[in-house]
């Protein structure tokens, strides 16, 4: 598939201090690509080079093949971290404002404001003013915002920070049906669960590098450690000549197992203690256990 989205080198300072250096990636053609990072990593930073809102310092940038241009910006919609609504305007008014800025027709776009109001269940609030909504009914708003032209790219940056997680699950629901219309979308995130289920490739970044980049499941394989997660009743037991305790809870273990020792050699440690056993597992790694192995 090719590249829609290519980075190479990209480095940005603030006066005399580096904040990214020599970044590079691409992003496929109808893919989800996550852009992750610990707080203070410059994600914000470089979407916004990206767009060409804050200047690099050095990068070889192609959005669609070309440099950034007027004529690739009206195939992208910028989703940015700070939501910024006309609080005064009702939500009907709000959206028919940013859909004729699209050159939408009236009967499309009181077709698809229906239609959207209907899918984030705000039909009731078509005709209230924004600063009457909560901040995630304003959220779900702004994501409107971004898609009413079909756009080609779509870049969010944060787009379910502060959702609960019914309203997240919406987002990344909506996200999918996005791609499935053939739009690129690249997004950054903080909630590695929600990442987990749509993302097809990803960086991480550590400081001001990349620590891990490409597809999720190479991701993975490079991290993978050999794990199992079990599910017990009463008389559990640590051996560190067997495993290492990851997580432990009341009734619930996960362990990595230690080299040389298989899987087998584990469970007949268990059988032999005596421990019920109510459920045995392989696991792989999430994405926030690499998360925060990287970055811890």
């Amino acid at each position: 598939m090719e590249n829609i989205i290519e980075v190479k080198g990209f480095s940005k300072y603030f006066w005399d201090k580096q904040v990214l250096k020599n970044i590079s990636f691409s992003v496929k053609k109808w893919e989800i690509f996550a852009y992750l990072g610990s707080n203070w990593s410059w994600k914000t930073t470089t979407i916004r080079s990206l767009l060409d809102i804050y200047k690099a310092d050095s990068w070889d940038l192609k959005i669609l093949w070309q440099n950034i241009n007027e004529d690739i910006f009206n195939k992208i919609w910028y989703l940015p971290e700070e939501r910024g609504l006309y609080l005064d305007e009702t939500v009907y008014d709000i959206l028919y404002f940013f859909a004729k800025l699209k050159w939408l027709s009236d009967s499309k776009v009181k077709e698809n404001i229906d239609k959207f109001l209907k899918r984030i269940d705000l039909e009731d609030k078509k005709f209230v003013k924004i600063k009457k909504l909560s901040s995630w009914q304003q959220q779900k708003i702004q994501l409107w915002v971004a898609i009413i032209h079909d756009p080609e790219i779509l870049i969010l940056d944060e787009p379910m920070k502060w959702l609960d997680p019914v309203n997240r699950q919406l987002f990344i629901n909506i996200i999918l049906e996005e791609k499935a219309k053939w739009r690129t979308i690249l997004f950054s995130s903080h909630q590695m669960e929600d990442v987990e289920k749509m993302v097809d490739s990803l960086i991480i970044l550590k400081s001001w590098e990349i620590a891990a980049y490409w597809k999720l499941k190479e991701v993975k394989n490079k991290y993978w450690e050999n794990t199992i997660k079990l599910w017990f009743e009463w008389n559990f037991k640590e051996n560190n000549e067997l495993f290492e305790v990851k997580t432990i809870t009341n009734n619930f273990v996960e362990l990595k197992i230690n080299d040389g020792i298989s899987s087998q050699d584990i469970l007949k440690y268990f059988l032999d203690l005596g421990l019920n056993i109510n459920k045995f597992e392989f696991s792989e790694p999430s994405l926030n256990d690499i998360f925060i192995s990287i970055n811890k």
